[in-house]
């Protein structure tokens, strides 16, 4: 299920770089690699604060019910 969550966030992401890329060809928005580059690490790190919280609200959860 966790890998379901990032590869569907993936596949977000690069639907987003993807429009981007194709407003930037029309002229619509500057192109700016770098900028898209760091947003989809920022994505993959917020993906991961989101596991990691939930994973350790999971644990919580089970110490208190034993």
């Amino acid at each position: 299920m966790i890998a379901d969550v990032v590869d569907l966030s993936l596949a977000c992401s690069t639907q987003k770089i993807l429009h981007h890329a194709r407003l930037a060809e029309r002229g619509v928005i500057a192109r700016d690699p770098m900028k898209e580059a760091i947003g989809l690490e920022l994505d993959m790190l917020n993906i991961l604060y989101i596991l990691l919280h939930s994973s350790a609200a999971d644990l919580a959860n089970r110490a208190t019910l034993l």
